[in-house]
């Protein structure tokens, strides 16, 4: 209840070079974003406190995130 777990799965388009998202919850504020850098795509995502995020790459992989920042490299 309440975005204690919820999914983050960024569309890339080839005609945007980054992109960001901010939402505020009861539990904090969740962050996305992503910028395009040569032949990668760096993502940051924040998970606000008591919650956990599953992150589902472009190619379909997933990764559960505890609270806090995290910087992923997609290829």
């Amino acid at each position: 209840p309440g975005f204690s777990h919820f999914f983050i799965k960024p569309q890339i388009p080839s005609s945007l070079e980054w992109a960001q998202g901010k939402f505020k919850t009861t539990r904090g504020e969740v962050i996305s974003s992503w910028k395009k850098e040569r032949d990668n795509c760096l993502l940051e995502i924040t998970v606000p406190q008591d919650s956990k995020a599953t992150l589902i790459f472009p190619s379909g992989e997933k990764e559960v995130l505890s609270p806090g920042t995290h910087i992923r490299n997609y290829n």
